[in-house]
């Protein structure tokens, strides 16, 4: 072939430059990626910053390490013993092994007695341990890489050696995923396989070539080692961060409950990220709000304030375990238009589920008398014992003049009222009442007092669950005894950072869907004695997720 604008016609010369012209204009082609390569690899070999998690991630890999070893060497235990199983028999029927067959024998030997060693568990395997197996596995192939060119074939094919043991080398640097162990031993690999090559009775036709695959078989295996290992440690780091943000997103969720009505965890796009009834119950609404934007329950004049307030919580520098997380006061939407005053609480939580974006974890308190009813309700009718401690504390100061108005009100309200009265007292007190309001009591004034109003927001779901499952058996079984629940707390009518705790709840049969709830043995609370305890008192099973 002879080039038309004169250049010379040796034919090895015009072949270097064809290929120096491909090269050039591959590099042309691939000058970005040349350059992100360098970088990346100038990257590798600077000097970094010890991370917080390469002690639990040097022992994770360690872990790791043993469990590949212990596999594979499950695996190759059998297919050793089976190569071995055909070697014996040939050495029989036909010849006695030659020279370099014999030696390869005797390596695959001592592999099978490594690979039995650690697979039935008789030699305990350790970090170190499995480095000096992988390096002693390596020097195995090695003797093989110098001992099969020179053999004759007469009990192995010579082609078939070497491609096995080429992928031989690509399964070790996936098992023992650590670079710095492999590519010492994939160099030597590499050198003594050409070594050998050059010097082996039947020669190679293209020597260049055959460098030139030599050359590229190091370069995957040093990188697949490297692939895989940089692809298990971010794994195990995905994990830890994951495990950390879960343990710091529990804590907080452990100390807000304790003061808190409720909380929900947004994504970092604001998006309700799990179904939280606490929510539907402080809105009044059976809407699914999982994926829903969470700005869609603020009034609009509190949207603004709110995002800046989300903005504002570093990611980098979340409070610590034993600290209160900021707050703001807004005002959500409920149902029809109701709006629902309440205090925020924000955490943010990095690294939740890998995301490289914080999650955010918002719990609120509700500020119940701020909230705006769709129907006015007289205070008096709403929680009766309400009226009757003011009624108390007129009669007090006024021992002469009863609180009659109030009394007569109270009365043109129920259908009945029992009372206890103590006839040892000058003005004959009653220690106890029972009120009972008839069944239809509805009016655009009145309704009928309830006891999701009474208890705070986060018993709700437990007691409702309760009841309905106690008249349910009440209405299955003739007899059916008092049950006991767990500690509840109650509004007390005044500001909404105190509550009374019922530390005595009993439920008993009555009739119908009907059943009586006794409570008793209160004791007032208020946020912050809960924000003291939390630390050190036993946490109920939630509430509400």
């Amino acid at each position: 072939m002879e080039f038309p604008w004169g250049l010379p016609a040796n034919a090895a010369i015009q072949g270097l430059l064809c290929s120096l012209m491909f090269l050039i204009l591959h590099a042309l082609l691939t000058a970005r990626d040349v350059r992100s390569f360098a970088l990346w690899l100038a990257d590798q070999f600077a000097a970094k910053q010890p991370d917080a998690c390469d002690g639990r991630l040097a022992t994770a890999l360690a872990e790791t390490r043993k469990a590949n070893w212990l596999m594979f060497s499950r695996c190759a235990s059998f297919f050793t013993a089976g190569g071995m199983s055909y070697w014996i028999h040939t050495f029989y029927v036909h010849s006695h092994p030659t020279l370099p067959e014999g030696i390869v024998f005797v390596a695959v030997s001592c592999m099978y007695m490594l690979f039995l060693g650690t697979a039935t568990r008789a030699v305990d395997l350790t970090a170190e341990r499995v480095r000096a197996c992988c390096s002693f596995f390596y020097c195995g192939m090695m003797v093989c890489f110098l001992a099969v060119p020179f053999a004759q074939g007469l009990h192995l094919d010579i082609n078939v050696m070497l491609v096995q043991l080429t992928s031989c080398r690509f399964i070790l640097s996936a098992v023992a995923t650590d670079t710095k162990l492999s590519a010492p031993w994939q160099v030597l690999l590499t050198a003594g396989q050409l070594w050998a090559d050059f010097l082996a009775p039947s020669g190679l036709n293209h020597p260049g070539f055959c460098v030139f695959l030599q050359l590229v078989s190091l370069g995957l295996t040093i990188v697949l080692s490297w692939m895989l290992e940089t692809g298990v440690r971010a794994t195990l780091c995905a994990q830890f961060l994951h495990s950390d943000a879960e343990s710091l997103m529990s804590s907080f969720r452990r100390m807000l409950r304790g003061v808190c009505d409720g909380e929900v965890l947004l994504d970092s796009n604001l998006r309700v990220h799990s179904v939280s009834d606490c929510l539907k119950h402080l809105l009044m609404t059976s809407t699914n709000l999982h994926g829903k934007p969470f700005t869609q329950v603020f009034d609009p004049a509190d949207l603004k304030r709110f995002k800046d307030f989300v903005t504002e919580g570093s990611p980098e520098d979340p409070p610590s375990a034993g600290s209160v997380p900021s707050s703001l006061r807004v005002s959500l939407v409920g149902a029809v238009s109701t709006r629902v005053p309440v205090e925020l609480y924000h955490v943010s939580i990095s690294k939740l589920y890998g995301s490289h974006d914080p999650y955010h974890l918002i719990a609120w308190k509700e500020d119940a008398e701020s909230r705006e009813q769709p129907v006015q309700v007289p205070q008096e009718v709403a929680c009766p014992s309400t009226t009757l401690r003011q009624l108390t504390r007129q009669a007090a100061a006024h021992e002469a003049s009863p609180p009659c108005g109030a009394l007569a009100e109270i009365f043109s309200q129920v259908a009945d009222v029992s009372l206890l009265v103590d006839t040892a007292t000058a003005h004959y007190s009653t220690p106890q009442v029972n009120l009972r309001f008839p069944g239809r009591f509805y009016s655009p004034q009145t309704h009928v007092p309830h006891l999701r109003s009474m208890v705070l927001p986060t018993e709700w779901p437990t007691i409702q669950h309760e009841l309905a499952r106690y008249a349910q058996d009440q209405q299955e079984t003739y007899a059916i005894q008092p049950r006991p629940l767990p500690a509840l707390r109650c509004r007390t009518g005044h500001a909404s950072s105190r509550y009374r705790v019922a530390q005595k709840v009993e439920i008993s049969a009555h009739r119908s869907t009907k059943v009586w709830i006794r409570l008793g043995n209160f004791s007032e609370r208020s946020a912050s004695q809960e924000r003291r305890v939390d630390s050190q008192r036993i946490v109920r099973k939630p509430r509400c997720e």
